[in-house]
């Protein structure tokens, strides 16, 4: 049966198949930032976040899970200033 996913299918003895693939990810790798986010159209923007760096209130945001729970990462549409929040 999938974790993810629920998909059950019965299979006889003599084809059963296991496979486990586990991939072991270093904090560096999820925390990835791509240099010029102020231009990806499918983040979200928000007028409710002020830029440390100049005060700018528009900024680009994703979101990602962390240690501490969800961190959310902007991008100052004005300056380009890279901060996160944990939530």
């Amino acid at each position: 049966m999938c974790r993810n996913c629920g998909y059950a299918e019965d299979a006889p003895p003599d084809n059963w198949c296991v496979h486990r693939n586990e991939i072991h990810h270093s904090h560096r790798e999820r925390t990835v930032v791509l240099r010029d986010v102020r231009a990806d159209p499918t983040l979200p923007c928000t007028r409710d976040a002020v830029c440390p760096a100049c005060a700018h209130d528009e900024a680009v945001f994703f979101s990602a899970p962390s240690e501490e729970g969800m961190t959310l990462y902007f991008n100052c549409t004005k300056c380009g200033h890279r901060w996160r929040d944990y939530v």
